[in-house]
């Protein structure tokens, strides 16, 4: 088609040839030669190339040989002229052909040349505009952007260490941005680029050479790898970069990358693993129980609050948890206030409940929650275990209930003495005279046999309210259990065995010999009770120690870790019941019939321990007997011997003794007492007044006998403030009571006399005489 043109114009150039033949012929008159049709052809054959020029050469051939025009003729036309006129015309298009074809060639040149200069320059023009926008890029990115050369290019088939020696040794920062700089501390690229790369990343750092090794073995290409660097001030920073390699034939050239700085990211993540294992170990360290609600059952649940419940995992998962399922009737209210209170702000004050455990039981728990969720979809409580906090403050009202008795029967039995006192003197008097009727006399007897057992019962109170006046001193238990042997196996029957074991080194104690021997006699008759049809009672001796989780085993009872001596009485009999172990040692308390037992016996056990800075614990089961631990604190001192008998000698020692009582009947009979002995005798109804007494221009005073509690001036402080003024002035107490504070501060261990109520004549007289033999005359 696109050679059509060039055809045409062969044929135009044959019709003009013809024409001109046709024009020259009335002209010239003759025949035309035949080279006369050349020029057609030529022109056909230069403008048009081989195939124009073939097809005037043929056209003209046929018009000149085959169609008359107006009778002309041709001259030279034969046979060789028409061979020769096709040769020159086919050479002739030939030569134009040729000449199109270079024309064409160089005109494709031409063309090819005029677009690859297109390219060329749209192609710096693509690079100019790419230029600008990566430097754009990398200049506004917050990512550093950086290239390291080598100036030593480094074997990719040296060893890994070998390969990271040199990359430190031969590595230099080529080219970063502003941003890459801002990362270690420059303010522009120009003051990072020729950095070492040793300077950049410590070697020393294992992180970095993870790193390293991780971009070798990678194949020099690396995605979001973590590396730990110094900036200029030498601060830690944490980077996540993208790492590239350049290799040829072998050696490593250069590397291009990108990083971002993640130290805050790193530090926050640090933060939140902080807060995520302070939690985790909260949650799961067994102290408070916790757990996760999503409005209809738990989600989640750490041990402890599992096992306050009763509950197991499985439980947990399958959804067993539910509010309705863990809740008693009775805490609808409660719950709807707290739940009201948490929707309002976002928490609620703890409140105490019961949940219901997995078998039915109720637990006491204290209740806080928190909301996590605006919709209340997710929301964390936690929960108390109020048993042992329950348990403990049962034990407390009991101690406070046991205390109000002690109280009471410290008072009473005070008061009983001081009558008791009152009873035993008179008795004395009248059994005295030789002129009572025998009658009255053995009625007398009966008085005095009575008040005497009185006497006892109050001191068995006043031994369960622990105010009883002890006479400590250090003894070994080994020797009081020896001495006591004989006394306690005639307490038991024929059926019955005592077998002591006793350690060769107990270590010594602080205690009242004559009350171990009661806490003794007490516990063997008791266990003889406990085991009608024959049995075993054994006595055994030990040295123990009270460590920190003796006492966290205790709750609510306050022990102090250390050395103690341990007592232990056990029996092979009928055992107790968890019922009777609680009321164990509650006063007036007893499993047995009535008119065999006061109930007092245990109570006055635990109350002269107690009192002697000592614990007892029982440990019996039905069927199994019973043991009693006791505990004594050790002491660092020799025991004494065991004081002997005196045979006293008759006194007849005189003098003037102060008697201060509060009580008018027990004054009078003390004075009775005293002045039938043969001893004046002053009175002052409290201490107060007695201090006037010895302080005044009256009668010399030889000895005072003040009674412990009495209003206003108590013998303890009287005997103080006497013994201040006066050194010499010998004092001696009676009382069947005292508060606290004089037996701790263990007012008998100074010396002091002491005289227990209810009081004898007969004892009375012979202390008071021993007192003035040895005294001096006072004021």
């Amino acid at each position: 088609m696109k050679q059509l043109p060039l055809y045409l114009i062969a044929l135009v150039a044959v019709v003009a040839m013809a024409a001109a033949r046709m024009g020259l012929h009335p002209v010239l008159g003759k025949e035309l030669p035949f080279l006369t049709l050349f020029p057609p052809v030529f022109f056909a054959a230069w403008l048009g190339g081989l195939g124009p020029a073939l097809l005037a050469t043929a056209a003209t051939t046929v018009v000149a040989l085959y169609v008359p025009v107006y009778g002309l003729a041709l001259s030279g036309v034969a046979p060789a002229g028409v061979t020769l006129f096709a040769l020159l015309g086919a050479a002739t298009g030939w030569l134009g052909e040729s000449r199109l074809r270079a024309q064409s060639r160089a005109e494709a040149a031409a063309r090819e040349a005029q677009a690859a200069a297109r390219r060329a320059e749209e192609k710096a023009a693509h690079a100019a505009v790419s230029e600008e926008r990566y430097r754009a890029f990398i200049e506004q990115t917050a990512e550093g952007v950086w290239r390291i050369e080598l100036e030593q290019p480094v074997s990719v088939q040296l060893p890994e260490d070998e390969q990271i020696d040199r990359f430190y040794e031969h590595g230099v920062l080529a080219e970063c941005n502003d941003a890459m700089a801002h990362m270690y501390g420059f303010a522009r690229a120009e003051e990072l680029v020729g950095a070492r790369l040793g300077d950049l990343t410590p070697r020393s750092d294992p992180n970095n050479l993870e790193f390293l090794r991780a971009f070798i073995r990678s194949g020099y290409r690396l995605t979001d790898a973590q590396s730990h660097e110094l900036d200029r001030d030498g601060n830690e920073r944490y980077f996540l970069n993208n790492f590239i390699g350049m290799v040829s034939d072998g050696q490593l050239l250069r590397a291009w990358g990108s990083q971002r700085d993640v130290t805050l990211n790193r530090q926050a993540e640090g933060v939140i693993q902080a807060s995520e294992a302070r939690f985790r170990s909260v949650f799961e360290s067994g102290m408070i129980g916790i757990a996760f609600w999503n409005g209809e059952f738990m989600t989640e649940a750490n041990d402890v609050l599992l096992s306050i419940l009763g509950y197991t995992r499985e439980d947990l998962r399958s959804g067993l948890l539910r509010h309705g399922r863990l809740t008693p009737e009775g805490y609808e209210a409660a719950d709807r206030q707290a739940t009201e209170q948490v929707v309002a702000t976002g928490s609620c004050t703890p409140y105490a409940k019961e949940f219901l455990r997995k078998d039915g039981s109720r637990v006491p728990v204290l209740v806080g929650g928190a909301r996590l969720s605006a919709d209340l979809s997710d929301a964390a409580f936690f929960v108390l275990d109020l048993t042992e906090q329950r348990r403990a403050e049962s034990r407390l009202r009991q101690a406070e209930r046991i205390e109000v008795v002690g109280q009471l029967a410290g008072g009473m039995a005070h008061e009983a003495n001081n009558q008791m006192s009152v009873v035993l003197g008179a008795t004395s008097f009248i059994l005295a005279r030789r002129d009572i009727p025998k009658p009255v006399r053995q009625d007398v007897e009966y008085i005095q046999q009575a008040a005497e057992r009185t006497a006892a019962i109050t001191r068995q109170l006043l031994a369960f309210s622990r105010r009883q006046i002890l006479q400590p001193r250090v003894v070994d238990l080994n020797a009081v259990l020896e001495h006591l042997e004989p006394i306690l196996r005639r307490t038991l029957t024929e059926q019955q065995k005592l077998v002591l074991h006793l350690s060769e080194s107990v270590i010594p104690i602080r205690a009242d010999p004559a009350q171990l021997d009661q806490v003794l006699l007490n516990l063997t008759i008791n266990a003889r009770d406990a085991m009608p049809d024959g049995g075993t009672v054994t006595l055994e001796t030990r040295n123990a120690r009270l460590t920190d989780h003796d006492v966290a085993q205790r709750q609510g009872v306050t022990i102090l870790p250390g050395a103690y001596a341990a007592l232990l009485i056990s029996d092979t009999g009928q055992g107790m019941d968890k019922q009777t172990m609680k009321r164990l040692f509650e006063p007036f308390f007893t499993t047995k019939e009535v008119g065999k037992g006061s109930g007092l016996g245990l109570a006055m056990v635990y109350g002269i321990v107690k009192q002697s800075g000592g614990y007892i614990w029982a440990y019996s089961e039905p069927g199994l007997g019973s043991t009693f631990k006791l505990y004594f604190p050790s002491v660092a001192e020799t025991p004494a011997a065991s004081p002997q008998p005196v045979i006293e000698a008759a006194s007849t020692a005189t003098g003037t003794v102060l008697v201060v009582e509060d009580d008018p009947l027990v004054r009078s009979m003390v004075r009775r007492a005293l002045n039938e002995a043969g001893l004046k005798v002053i009175e002052a109804a409290n201490g107060q007044e007695a201090l006037t007494v010895v302080q005044s221009d009256g009668p010399r005073v030889d000895a005072v006998l003040t009674d412990l509690a009495m209003p206003e001036l108590g013998g303890q402080q009287l005997a103080h403030r006497l013994i201040e003024q006066y050194p010499d002035l010998p004092v001696v107490f009676m009382s069947g009571y005292t508060d606290d504070d004089v037996a701790r501060r263990g007012l008998l261990d100074a010396g002091m006399s002491f005289l227990e109520k209810p009081i004898s004549p007969e004892i009375l007289t012979r202390k008071m005489r021993q007192v003035l033999e040895g005294a001096p005359r006072k004021a």
